[in-house]
Formats: C-alpha cells, structure tokens, sequence
C-alpha cells in the first residue's frame, strides 16, 4: 500500500484537469509513469527509502509544471501550487529527518533537480522564438542566427538525456539488493561504496533507458500540444540515441574497470 503514497502528490493535478484542459496530460502521464517505473526499481533492490524520495521527485516536477502553466497565462487550479508545495516540503522533510541519506542518493537528486527544470522549461515560453534576442549579439543573419539556435538546441538535448540516463544509472550500480535491517547499519557506509555485479549492470542501464524514454516521450508530447511549439519523434530518437551511445560507453568502461587483475603465477 505504501508503494502508492507518491501517486498521492498526482491528486491535485487530476483535480485541475477541468481549469488547465488538455494541458495536464502530458505531466500527469509524465509523473504517473516515473513513479510506478521507479517505484518498482528501486523496491525491487531493497531501497528502503523509495517513498520519500519519489515523493520529493514527483511533487516538486509537478509544482514547476504548475508555475510554468501560470505564466504562461493559461487556467490552473487556485490551490494546486499551494498543495504541491506542502508536498514537496513534505517529501524533502521526510528525507533529511530520515537519517538515511547517503552518498549513494546523490545521482537520484541530481536527476530529480533536472526532471523539475524539464517540468518548467518544456512549455510555450521554452520554444526558439524566446531565444532570437539572445543570439542576436553574434551579428548573423535571420537565417543563419535560426540556424545556431536549432544546432544548439539539438546539443542541449543530447547534453541533457545524457546525464539524465547517467544520472538515474549511477544511483541504481549503487543501490543493493540486502535488507537494511538494525542489525547491519552500521555497515551502511560499506554497503554504499558497493556496486552491482557485472551481470547485474544491465538491469541498470535498462532502467536508465526506461526512464529517459519516458521523460522524452512526455516531453515531446506535451510541446506538441502547445500553441506554437511543435513535438518530434526525432528529438525522441535524438534523446534515446545520446542517452543509448553514453551508457553503453559508460557500461563497457565500468566493466573494464572491474575486471580482475592477472595472478601472480600468470605473470612473466
């Protein structure tokens, strides 16, 4: 039952489907999938601390969304961003009065800090037509200045669902399947300096994937429903190529990292 308490933060948003229309769907989609994908993850490895941290996932990105909703001038329920923000306090005060914040939840943290700026950034008011004035110091031409905005974007995208997957596969190689139970916490410093198996990696990267996927495609989803930003299912095949080329570097890297070194007897 305590696996569905984030789901909880996703209330206000339902709520307000009425005031903000179609426009919640993509959030909503966006942060219903993240907490049942992760949820499931981070449950299956023992990860005692998943309810708080979802919580401090889902309701910040959702209040951003809020915010972004209202400047952009379009209807969002009165009490929504009151009630976000009671939760998003709610969840960051369960987990620094958990006591079970490590080094290891670090990547989570940092991932989450980048899904509520995403949350913020993705409407209207992030298209390129916000951007001319600020490439206009280059002195280019209208063409050429369209040009640098949109190479430019492509690398923003390719720089965030990079360290996006990154992110969420760092904190997963360092999230172990024992109990935590009394008696062995006080090896938790030990245990956090832990990683996964080789053969245990892969789930990892999958689940890094898995959630970069979801983040690109509700992305794109949600600007195609703006009215003047458009969603292409080639920044989706952009966002999951960088994120796709990055881990496998990063998996063969850890892999090399970790082989056993030659026995003293094979050695000349």
């Amino acid at each position: 039952m305590k696996r569905l308490i984030p789901l909880l933060a996703l209330l206000p948003l339902v709520v307000s489907i009425d005031q903000s229309r179609y426009f919640v769907y993509p959030c909503l989609l966006l942060l219903a999938l993240l907490s049942l994908r992760l949820g499931l993850a981070m449950s299956s490895r023992r990860e005692v601390m998943y309810v708080p941290m979802l919580l401090f996932l889902v309701s910040p990105a959702a209040l951003m969304w809020a915010l972004s909703e209202r400047r952009e001038g379009r209807d969002v329920w009165p009490p929504l961003v009151a009630i976000e923000l009671g939760l998003s306090a709610l969840g960051t005060l369960w987990l620094l009065n958990s006591g079970r914040i490590s080094n290891r939840h670090v990547p989570f943290m940092l991932a989450a800090v980048l899904l509520w700026c995403l949350s913020f950034v993705s409407g209207s008011s992030g298209g390129a037509d916000h951007m001319l004035p600020y490439y206009s110091v280059f002195g280019l031409s209208a063409e050429q200045t369209l040009t640098l905005i949109l190479w430019s974007r492509k690398l923003v995208h390719v720089v965030f669902y990079s360290t996006m997957a990154n992110l969420w596969y760092a904190y997963f190689i360092r999230t172990n399947y024992v109990d935590w139970t009394a008696s062995d916490r006080h090896d938790q410093k030990d245990r956090d300096q832990q990683t996964l198996p080789q053969d245990e990696r892969r789930p990892a990267v999958q689940v890094a994937l898995e959630l970069t996927a979801i983040v690109a495609i509700c992305d794109e989803w949600r600007q195609n429903m703006m009215p003047n930003r458009e969603g292409s299912y080639r920044d989706v095949l952009l966002d999951l190529g960088a994120a796709t080329i990055w881990l496998w570097w990063r998996y063969l890297r850890t892999n090399s990292a970790k082989q056993e070194a030659p026995s003293s007897d094979s050695q000349t």
